[in-house]
């Protein structure tokens, strides 16, 4: 944590404070690979109905997914018996096994 701080106040407050200075160079093979390039001028961005992503979600789609994952969830809940909290899960073959260990001899 405290190489941290040192770093902050000598690459962030030192410079510009009044008369301050950059102790901490980035060394010149790391600016040549991740020095951002010239942007081309002949550049045109795709008009908005041609880009990829952007899915605009609508009531329908959020409940559809909302009653999806419910639906999981109760799918899990049932393959693995999970019972609410409080409660011991309800399984005859447990029970059925304790009643004979159970049992007198």
């Amino acid at each position: 944590m405290v190489v941290g701080h040192v770093y902050y106040f000598l690459e962030d407050i030192l410079p510009n404070q009044p008369g301050g200075f950059r102790i901490l160079k980035t060394p010149r093979i790391l600016q040549m690979l991740c020095d951002v390039q010239e942007e081309d001028i002949a550049y045109e961005p795709l008009p908005d109905a041609l880009r990829p992503g952007g899915y605009t979600w609508n009531r329908h789609d959020v409940r559809m997914l909302l009653i999806f994952f419910f639906t999981l969830i109760r799918v899990f809940k049932i393959l693995f018996k999970v019972a609410p909290e409080g409660e011991q899960p309800n399984d005859e073959d447990q029970n059925g096994a304790d009643d004979e260990a159970r049992a007198p001899r």
